[in-house]
């Protein structure tokens, strides 16, 4: 864990280990495995404000169009601040994409809690995928940009993206476990791609929400 007065690591690895994601409702504790992205830095006000500033403004308008200036100008910090926490434009990137996944998957599996059945999870999943279609901090996926924009110029932001991906689709099959069995992965990556499908086709058509439709189609597919 680095001081404030030591100099941030380059490249320094994605922190990612296998755990559990704890659901305690009504029926009890219920596990999702799935990829953990952990924080391995002290809280910082100044840090928080920059990773915020940035996740927004990254979020809204990219990561190409957006750069260290305006970060620096809406956190209210100084410019070595910036550089002294995360190094570089992508060293901060990586770590939004982090704050990203943390955010992400608490709110999702918040929203698993109040239910015990695979169907009624699935469908507060697609629930939750349209709520956040319909609020106005919906701006895409940030992770898919990433990929599309980064690829080998920022291996590391490729790499997140990817694990963020490999975590839904760790929750969609452990919910699918019970019902499924030795075809759960199958399912799992059936509604995974109908997600992912209906992130992209939000953010490329505003206001012509799909969500309900494709878990109507859905709905037969899943009955074990």
């Amino acid at each position: 864990m680095e001081s404030a007065s030591e100099a941030p690591k380059q490249n320094r690895p994605i922190g990612l280990s296998t755990g559990v994601y704890n659901n305690h409702s009504a029926g009890g504790c219920q596990t999702f495995p799935g990829y953990l992205l952990e924080s391995t830095m002290m809280k910082n006000t100044k840090r928080d404000t920059i990773l915020e500033t940035a996740l927004r403004l990254f979020s809204q308008y990219g990561y190409g169009n957006v750069g260290i200036e305006r970060i620096i100008s809406e956190s209210d910090v100084a410019r070595m601040t910036v550089y002294k926490q995360f190094g570089t434009k992508d060293g901060l990137i990586n770590e939004t994409l982090e704050l990203r996944h943390r955010n992400f998957m608490e709110d999702l599996l918040q929203s698993l809690e109040p239910h015990t059945r695979y169907s009624d999870r699935i469908r507060a999943l697609f629930e939750w995928h349209q709520n956040w279609f319909q609020s106005p901090d919906f701006h895409g996926c940030m992770f898919i940009k990433a990929s599309e924009e980064f690829g080998a110029a920022n291996p590391q932001a490729c790499a997140i993206a990817q694990e963020h991906k490999l975590a839904i689709l760790a929750l969609l099959e452990a919910i699918l476990q019970e019902p499924f069995g030795a075809k759960a992965h199958q399912q799992a990556v059936l509604v995974f791609i109908c997600l992912e499908g209906l992130i992209v086709h939000a953010n490329m058509f505003p206001g012509k929400d799909l969500t309900q439709d494709i878990y109507q189609v859905l709905q037969p597919l899943l009955a074990p």
